[in-house]
């Protein structure tokens, strides 16, 4: 499975956008020095921050943690099927014929087998929570969302550079919170679309 660093996908991921204008200037200072033209205008769009002020995104996660506990609990289920069928063929013993013996133990093999590709899949899955906690899917899916909400607003207001860290920013250049709430409210609706949609749904039934 490939695996994503948060801060690569939601901060690094996401290059500068440059639609160059002739406004003012607004500087701020960033961790790496920015080089601009006189009359660029910048401004901020944090997407670590972002990220977890999504709705979008806590709903993936939540169901990413959903089906992390489904996937232990099947696999747990499997172990203790495992178990059993290993003692009772122990304590079968000799009461067992030759034939019961060994579909007891090519079913117990292929139990193994499953078992040991879930806990290796479910070790994956947990280096996954701990770097990004979603489908990384959905968290691919989230990441052009939020860049074309960066670029829509980046027109909208003549801003030429948008860039995701800084060490200061005026409030009038973090457009974060704008970033967040264009996004959710996108996702409110299509939430409200659906759910009309699976009630007309279920009535027809």
């Amino acid at each position: 499975m490939k695996k994503l660093s948060l801060v690569m996908l939601l901060s690094l991921a996401m290059p500068p956008i440059s639609i160059l204008a002739d406004k003012a200037p607004e500087v701020i200072k960033v961790t790496e020095t920015i080089s601009a033209p006189a009359g660029t205008k910048v401004a901020l769009v944090d997407f670590g921050k972002a990220i977890f002020e999504l709705e979008d995104a806590k709903d993936s996660m939540e169901k990413f943690k959903d089906f992390l506990e489904k996937f232990n609990k099947e696999a747990d289920e499997l172990f203790q099927k495992f178990m059993a069928e290993q003692k009772r063929i122990k304590e079968a013993g000799d009461d067992m014929s030759k034939e019961a013996k060994e579909k007891a133990q090519k079913d117990l093999t292929a139990m193994q087998a499953d078992l040991q590709e879930k806990g290796q899949r479910y070790q994956e899955l947990q280096m996954q929570a701990q770097q990004i906690p979603m489908d990384l899917e959905d968290a691919k899916r989230l990441e052009k969302e939020l860049k074309d909400i960066v670029e829509t607003l980046a027109k909208k207001n003549n801003i030429d550079l948008i860039v995701p860290q800084a060490l200061y920013v005026k409030d009038s250049c973090n457009l974060t919170s704008e970033v967040v709430k264009m996004h959710n409210s996108d996702y409110k609706a299509k939430k409200a679309k659906t759910a009309k949609k699976d009630k007309k749904d279920e009535a027809k039934k």
